[in-house]
């Protein structure tokens, strides 16, 4: 039963570390299209 847990916790912290990355990755592509900077399309999505 805990094993089983462990195996359920490990796959959700998996597929929220690959949203995650895919979001860094938009946000970077966004960026780049609006030429400025990740951290700016951030800032903007806190404003928000």
């Amino acid at each position: 039963m805990v094993f089983e847990q462990a195996l359920a916790d490990y796959d959700v912290a998996k597929k929220i570390c690959g949203l995650l990355i895919k979001a860094e990755s938009l946000r970077r592509e966004l960026a780049s299209r609006i030429e400025t900077t990740a951290s700016v399309v951030c800032h903007l999505k806190v404003a928000d």
